[in-house]
């Protein structure tokens, strides 16, 4: 059985960021180029900052979309835009979507940290349908 632990994980502030909404994003790796444009001009805390930065003319490795992300992450810790919570916790989340008109789900989940297995255990099972070009993408980072 896997071992889970309850963590510290940083949460908006809402003082700060208003409408939760306005501030998270479906997967990164499946949002198109113009969603990614349009949840950057929803509100300057969107998270598609952290998950999906841009990439911008000249960027090389001391400069480009990964530390870019890592520098407003640090600036959003630094200036309460994220804050830590007080004391370790498990995560519960839903996510709600359909597949078509008539297929509505929600599916609920929780998020904690997990103690590393052998995957010869079979105690953590590897995701499914990975995508080798978002894959690719965040091995290269």
């Amino acid at each position: 059985m896997a071992e889970i632990i309850p963590f510290k994980g940083l949460r908006y502030n809402e003082e700060l960021v208003g409408d939760i909404s306005n501030v998270v994003t479906p997967p990164y790796d499946v949002i198109s180029s113009k969603e990614q444009d349009n949840y950057y001009n929803i509100s300057e805390y969107n998270c598609i900052r952290l998950e999906l930065s841009k990439e911008m003319a000249g960027d090389d490795d001391s400069n480009n979309k990964y530390t870019r992300a890592a520098q407003t992450l640090q600036e959003w810790i630094d200036n309460r835009v994220l804050v830590e919570e007080e004391k370790p916790c498990i995560y519960i989340y839903q996510q709600d979507f359909s597949l078509s008109s008539t297929e509505h789900y929600t599916r609920t989940g929780f998020i904690a940290l997990v103690r590393l297995e052998e995957f010869s255990k079979g105690v953590i099972l590897p995701h499914e349908n990975t995508l080798a070009k978002p894959k690719e993408d965040r091995l290269n980072s």
